[in-house]
């Protein structure tokens, strides 16, 4: 059995099976329906792009849920919170602790290409209103 010495040699490891499995899957579909091979291509390498660009939140989520409390916490701030301190709207609006605090609620979301993106300006009007 292979050992992991770290969240992220795990992570990497189930977003690589993940994948596989999904395009075996989707290959099998494709050619038992006599998809054409431009189609299939387009696919597999949507499903790569994919793979590439963002891990998979479902898995995540899994694997942080079966860490402690505080192991769990420690993590989730230090990925989500970095993003907010950087972003001059938060850091410089928001102190230290309510940032940390608001990393917590951050949740991961997959946008593919071409999708519009109109959730983003709700949860920034939410966050004003509920923090002013």
């Amino acid at each position: 059995m292979r050992k992991f010495t770290s969240i992220n040699e795990l992570l990497d490891f189930v977003i690589k099976v993940f994948i596989r499995e999904n395009l075996s899957v989707i290959n099998n579909l494709m050619q038992r329906n006599n998809v054409a091979f431009e189609l299939q291509g387009r696919v597999r390498k949507y499903l790569e792009y994919i793979s590439h660009q963002e891990s998979n939140p479902e898995k995540e989520a899994e694997i942080l849920n079966k860490l402690t409390n505080t192991l769990r916490k420690e993590v989730v701030l230090a990925v989500n919170a970095k993003h907010l301190f950087t972003l001059p709207f938060f850091s410089q609006n928001f102190s230290a602790e309510t940032l940390e605090e608001l990393s917590h609620c951050l949740r991961k979301v997959r946008f593919s290409p071409e999708e519009f993106i109109y959730q983003v300006i709700f949860l920034i009007i939410l966050t004003i209103l509920f923090f002013y």
